[in-house]
């Protein structure tokens, strides 16, 4: 999506927050307006800045109901915007610095640390025990295979092949250097690549099971100067192995 057709998606009036897509589409409206305040640029709002700030010319407003037109708020509307307003006004005092690890439940300890070996990690013995080994790859990426899992027939993935779309993490994501790189090592050690190389703008994916089902993705960041060719395999849309639509 080029960057004039998401703010005119961001800025189009929103007349009811019922569905899960006007939702993100407030969430996404406030992020934006907030990023181009920050920016000072005067983003959406043009609140001038208290005397305390000292960065740009305009402050960062929350965007509550008092913000939008008043035959876009119902009672519904405004519980909402002073929920999000509560969020984007509350100090945090911490920051985060990034993921330590991922954990990944398998039902086979023995064939999931073998997959996961050929994968470019290895056993981290000192952080290990009977029910839970951590793994290391050579640039410091972590894991952890959780053994108490219980094998589905077919490797039937509870959160992503089932009709119903339960609550949960569907999936773990990795950066390497060369998408077609995996691929390839997927051609080798035959392991079917489920979905992609899928083109994201700032990423080609493509996606992958472990023995157990659980969904691993891998990206390639790019830089977007011009159309980046993909990686040669089969579909490149996005689909099931990202929202778990069975159906």
């Amino acid at each position: 999506m080029s960057r004039s057709v998401l703010m005119a998606w961001l800025t189009a009036p929103v007349v009811r927050f019922s569905s899960a897509a006007a939702r993100v589409k407030l969430w996404c409206r406030a992020a934006a307006s907030n990023a181009e305040i920050e920016r000072g640029e005067g983003g959406r709002t043009g609140i001038p800045v208290p005397a305390s700030r000292t960065k740009g010319e305009h402050a960062i407003a929350p965007l509550t109901p008092s913000l939008m037109k008043s035959d876009q708020r119902s009672s519904e509307n405004q519980a909402f915007g002073l929920a999000l307003a509560g969020r984007h006004t509350r100090a945090m005092t911490f920051r985060l610095q990034g993921y330590d690890h991922v954990g990944i439940r398998v039902s086979d300890a023995d064939r999931a640390v073998a997959f996961y070996v050929r994968l470019g990690f290895a056993i981290d013995a000192e952080f290990s025990n009977e029910l839970v080994v951590e793994m290391v790859s050579t640039d410091g990426t972590r894991i952890n295979l959780i053994f108490n899992g219980r094998q589905r027939l077919g490797a039937n993935n509870v959160l992503m092949d089932e009709p119903v779309n339960w609550p949960g993490y569907t999936h773990a994501a990795f950066i390497v250097d060369s998408l077609q790189r995996v691929l390839d090592w997927a051609s080798t050690e035959q392991v079917a690549i489920t979905e992609g190389p899928v083109d994201w703008g700032r990423r080609l994916t493509c996606f992958l099971r472990d023995p157990d089902g659980n969904v691993l993705e891998f990206n390639e960041l790019v830089e977007r100067q011009e159309k980046h060719p993909l990686p040669s395999t089969a579909a490149n849309q996005p689909g099931s192995e990202l929202t778990g639509d069975a159906g």
